[in-house]
């Protein structure tokens, strides 16, 4: 399957942005919500060349935590391996399946850390795991996300999620209120979308999200049909702490 988000794209992407803080806040909210999506969507495109000056432009335009209320914030990075990913903060495990292939950290933290490795002090989205498989008709991620504003709720989220669809073929999950589920000792509202590529092809997005020291865990799985199967096995990979 081709993926359709692109270089090109993603400058036109950063650059909206960018003109949203300049504008209101009412753009800068739906400009945010452009960043969820695109977060998920630019980490599927495998072949897609990082460009390390824009990705530090956009992490720059993303809220910076210092900007919302002081809370308890214990928020440690999990720790990566060629098969596996563990984090104590979240309370999960997860372990690869054998037809699948794990980012490296170098390669989840491109535009995020300085020449030290060091994560820059505003970075406003952190990625935390990516799997993927040889077809790129499977995508899995984990980020870990700055709240955009203070008492923001995972209601919220789901909606800024929704909003950055704009075809009216695709379908979500109706309602105030959201699946919950298990992941590791955590609980997430699941928000699940169909929808269509600009091709015509269908596709599947999952999301889990949890909310923890005035931060968003955020559990993502993009699929085609034929990896449906692939999905539900790779979620139950994970495990508690």
């Amino acid at each position: 399957m081709k993926i359709m988000y692109k270089g090109r794209k993603k400058a036109l992407l950063i650059f909206g942005i960018i003109i949203g803080l300049m504008i209101q806040p009412i753009i800068l909210l739906t400009a945010y919500s452009s960043v969820v999506a695109y977060q998920v969507h630019k980490e599927l495109s495998l072949a897609m060349v990082s460009d390390g000056n824009a990705e530090e432009t956009l992490q720059r335009a993303l809220p910076d935590k210092s900007n919302t209320k002081e809370s308890s914030d214990t928020f440690e990075r999990g720790i990566l391996t060629e098969t596996t990913y563990e984090s104590a903060w979240m309370g999960l495990r997860f372990a690869c399946p054998s037809e699948l292939y794990l980012k490296s950290r170098e390669e989840l933290d491109i535009g995020i850390t300085d020449e030290n490795g060091e994560l820059f002090a505003n970075t406003g989205i952190i990625s935390e795991l990516g799997v993927y498989d040889s077809e790129n008709d499977f995508y899995l991620s984990i980020s870990v996300e700055n709240v955009f504003f203070e008492d923001m709720t995972i209601q919220q989220y789901m909606q800024f999620i929704i909003s950055t669809y704009s075809s009216e073929s695709f379908h979500y999950q109706l309602g105030d209120s959201y699946d919950t589920v298990k992941i590791g000792s955590l609980s997430y509202s699941k928000l699940s979308i169909s929808a269509a590529d600009e091709t015509g092809v269908p596709f599947h997005e999952d999301y889990y999200v949890a909310l923890k020291d005035n931060r968003f865990i955020v559990i993502s799985s993009y699929y085609s049909d034929d990896a449906k199967d692939l999905n539900e096995q790779t979620m139950k990979s994970f495990a508690a702490y």
